[in-house]
């Protein structure tokens, strides 16, 4: 009785429509998967297309009995209510991949708190703060293992592109901290905090966690761990992908390979890095001379320890920071790129390679290093690249970072300082002045955002606000020459020509002076006939301006400099050549040109206003764009 069913199979070629649709399906999948991994994707797109493709057989399978004959069946009643029916299924299922995923998982704790406010409620139902974990040591010198510990979880977590991990910057404020967690979450803008601690006796370790939703209080996961010291990585990768499964994040085989993969297997250099790199974060040139000593060390012990190698590329940056010395930033470019020769996977490697490529004058080659390290780990706050897409004057491109960054790391507040600049360049004041402020709040030691609030409030119209940010950036305790030359900008700005001068010549009186503010004095000097003087700073200028355009050839803002000086020197061409390099280059940075009386001396030339026509109408394009896409 079976056959005459087998036969009408046959005839309608069911088994063949099947087998090739499955084959087909399952090198889509396997394409998708690629991709996931490659463009980090959130693991529901994937998800979304399995639902599809199993849902879609159904449908192939309902084609096949009605067309697979000859082809020439028309469409019948049964066959549009079954295909409809199908389609309300694979509704159905999008919807339920899709589902809310902050669910609570059976088991947890009952609530013991109230709940948070709206604020961190609508936080990402997968964000994570990873507070720094106690030293429970007996030795209170193991303080850094604990910190290290710490790092290297929140470091792991980070990896997971389905998760939102809180960067190191703004978990570390609250070390020691007696906030409450909800607090603490509302904060940093997250629904979860893993806190815990480590006790190191000898050869052993103990190390208790627990992950805790701070919309409710509720304990979602808690363990210890006693192991040997020389488990220590299992113990974090283990820590990691439980608190992956208790936020129902989902990893790909690339992440689940750069979780499981132990750095060394090495505790003594291990040991070192962790001492270097703590030494590296206090920001001293003696600090440093300890870091890359230790790190040395680390390294010594197993050279193919690609974080050993990372970590000193950072140490040796510090001194390129202190000194602009070319030894130091050669050590560093090729302990970077050594460390990504071990570890093509290593997104902290990438974001080193980025800064000093950067420091060199490489935009584009920063801008790229920066971008793979973002690709290999989305939280990676340093490495959102908005900077560099700065650098080259892709405003609209900053903005667009500027929302991952600010997530990854809510309280850094040179992150903050920049994004309020970045609005204040768009030519929207009103949208920087958050930034900037909340900049100045983290840090209150910070002139550049008291100078960026200056500009804002005098483009508003606030000439007052303006001057107490004078005294703000006086009240500094850094005797930079930077420093001086933006109270004289905003003097100069509000008429007080007499205070300007005295700025400026504060500044000049410096070691390493700024050139923008040797020329900034030589304008003021120059309307008071000291020639002398002002020939004097020009000459220092301009080897300064030459100097900096050699170490960073494609950075528009030297040639700016060598504008200014060519106006100063009297030659007019000479300067609106080297100003159309630089609008070719991405200069864009014109939020306080309408105070620059140096610039300002242009101003009726055909070619200078056409040049500024050029980047104000670049300039509101971009703004244009930021606005639409709601960056």
């Amino acid at each position: 009785c079976m056959t005459p069913l087998v036969d009408r199979l046959k005839e309608r070629k069911l088994v063949q429509w099947a087998l090739a649709y499955l084959a087909g399906a399952w090198v889509l999948l396997q394409v998708f998967a690629e991709l996931r991994d490659t463009f980090a994707w959130p693991p529901i797109i994937v998800r979304a297309i399995t639902v599809l493709l199993a849902v879609g057989f159904l449908a192939a399978l309902v084609l096949a009995w009605y067309h697979g004959e000859k082809g020439r069946q028309r469409v019948s009643g049964p066959e549009l209510l079954m295909l409809s029916g199908i389609l309300m299924l694979a509704g159905v299922g999008v919807a339920w991949v899709g589902r809310d995923a902050g669910a609570t998982p059976s088991g947890t704790v009952q609530a013991r708190g109230t709940a948070l406010p709206a604020s961190a409620a609508e936080a990402d139902r997968r964000s994570v703060a990873v507070l720094p974990f106690d030293n429970l040591s007996r030795d209170p010198d193991n303080e850094y293992f604990s910190d290290g510990i710490t790092d290297e979880i929140l470091t792991t977590l980070a990896n997971v592109s389905d998760l939102r991990v809180i960067s190191r910057t703004s978990v570390m404020q609250y070390k020691g901290s007696n906030k409450p967690l909800r607090q603490i979450a509302s904060e940093l803008g997250v629904a979860h905090i893993l806190e815990g601690s480590v006790q190191r006796a000898e050869n052993q370790v103990r190390i208790n966690a627990q992950l805790i939703d701070a919309r409710t209080d509720v304990h979602l996961w808690a363990q210890r761990f006693d192991r040997p010291l020389q488990d220590i990585f299992a113990v974090q990768s283990e820590i990691a992908q439980q608190i992956a499964q208790a936020l129902q994040a989902e990893l790909s085989p690339a992440e689940q390979r750069r979780i499981e993969r132990a750095p060394t297997t090495n505790l003594t250099a291990y040991d070192y890095v962790l001492r270097g790199q703590e030494f590296d974060r206090r920001g001293t040139p003696h600090d440093a001379d300890a870091a890359i000593s230790l790190l040395r060390r680390a390294r010594q012990l197993d050279p193919n320890y690609p974080e050993a190698h990372a970590a000193l590329a950072s140490a040796f940056g510090a001194y390129v920071k202190f000194n602009s010395s070319a030894m130091w930033s050669d050590s560093a470019l090729t302990a970077a790129q050594r460390a990504i020769e071990l570890d093509p996977e290593l997104a902290a490697g990438y974001a080193e390679l980025g800064w000093l490529l950067e420091a060199r004058g490489d935009a584009q080659g920063a801008l790229k290093a920066h971008l793979r390290a973002v690709q290999l780990n989305p939280n990676h706050s340093g490495g959102l690249a908005n900077l560099y897409h700065y650098s080259f004057g892709r405003l609209d491109e900053a903005a667009r970072w500027w929302g991952p960054a600010l997530k990854a790391d809510p309280t850094n507040g040179w992150h903050q300082w920049l994004a309020g600049r970045t609005y204040l360049e768009l030519g929207t004041p009103a949208r920087a002045r958050p930034h900037l402020a909340k900049s100045l709040e983290l840090n209150p030691e910070f002139w550049w955002p008291a100078y960026n609030l200056g500009i804002a409030s005098l483009l508003e119209d606030r000439p007052e606000e303006a001057r107490a940010q004078i005294q703000r950036i006086l009240a500094t305790p850094h005797p930079v020459p930077i420093k001086f030359y933006h109270a004289g900008n905003l003097a100069t700005a509000l008429g007080d020509s007499a205070a300007a001068r005295r700025y400026h010549e504060q500044g000049a009186a410096l070691p390493s002076a700024w050139p923008s503010g040797s020329l900034a004095l030589a304008w003021i000097l120059k309307q008071s006939g000291e020639t002398g003087r002002v020939r004097e700073l020009l000459q220092n200028a301009a080897r300064e301006i030459e100097a900096n355009r050699r170490a960073q050839p494609n950075k528009s803002e030297h040639d700016m400099d060598l504008v200014r000086l060519r106006v100063l020197q009297g030659n007019r061409e000479d300067a609106l050549r080297v100003m159309e390099t630089a609008v070719q280059k991405g200069w864009r940075f014109v939020y306080d040109w309408p105070y620059d009386p140096i610039l300002n001396s242009l101003r009726g030339d055909p070619r200078y206003d056409r040049l500024m026509a050029e980047v104000e109408a670049d300039i509101a394009r971009m703004r244009a764009r930021v606005e639409r896409e709601g960056w």
